[in-house]
């Protein structure tokens, strides 16, 4: 996020920060109403992570409180960037947004009934694909 030119954010991009990394980005406190205040701004989507996720597209938000401490180690942010990313392919922005919160939470949540905290980036790959197959089963 130290790098990111803002004028580069358009209505095709989502920035998934931590608090700090918010506060770095846009200049702001990191909060719920700034989220959505910078979303619009910047015609992008956001993703505010902390205890609960903020996703924003400066018209919508949606709260998660799926996820866990665990998730704070180094690579899982990739794993949610990417997941999100594949998402995107097939789906509305802010859609895929929405769901990689919740999909990667979940998954870290079940990874955490498991196994506590001990648990990495690669764990929560391959809990992913299990976490949407049995999110399929409920469903029907």
């Amino acid at each position: 996020m130290k790098v990111l030119d803002k004028k580069l954010l358009n209505k095709n991009c989502v920035v998934t920060p931590h608090k700090e990394e918010f506060e770095i980005l846009f200049g702001e406190k990191a909060t719920k109403e700034e989220a959505v205040k910078s979303a619009k701004k910047y015609a992008c989507t956001v993703v505010l992570k902390g205890l609960e996720d903020f996703v924003t597209d400066g018209t919508r938000l949606k709260i998660n409180r799926t996820g866990n401490a665990g998730m704070t180690k180094g690579g899982t942010g990739d794993v949610f960037a990417g997941l999100i990313a594949a998402l995107a392919c097939k789906n509305d922005l802010f859609l895929a947004a929405c769901a990689g919160v919740f999909i990667n939470g979940l998954a870290g949540d079940r990874l955490k009934e498991k196994v506590s905290y001990y648990y990495n980036a690669s764990d929560l790959v391959k809990e992913i694909p299990k976490t949407i197959k049995l999110q399929g089963k409920r469903r029907s």
